[in-house]
């Protein structure tokens, strides 16, 4: 299998698995929107599950820069910023 492909599925299950930490650790780490009378939503829910997307997503860029696509580094230092 291809060196990319397999950056991205472990790209894909990094990604899946932080954001189920942050999920996870929401309400610890005070990530948790209380509804108010202009929410969509009548139950708390769970924010910030993105950033585990986001890590994992700079994290790959970065690796797949390093393994021979020299764009991305383009990509990685502006997902860092």
């Amino acid at each position: 299998m291809p060196f990319y492909l397999l950056a991205m599925l472990a790209t894909g299950i990094v990604s899946y698995g932080l954001s189920i930490v942050v999920q996870r650790q929401s309400e610890r780490l005070g990530l948790v929107k209380a509804p108010n009378e202009r929410s969509s939503h009548i139950i708390p829910t769970a924010r910030g599950g993105g950033a585990g997307i986001a890590v994992a997503g700079i994290a790959g860029s970065g690796l797949m820069a390093v393994y021979g696509m020299p764009i991305l580094y383009v990509v990685c230092l502006l997902g860092a910023v």
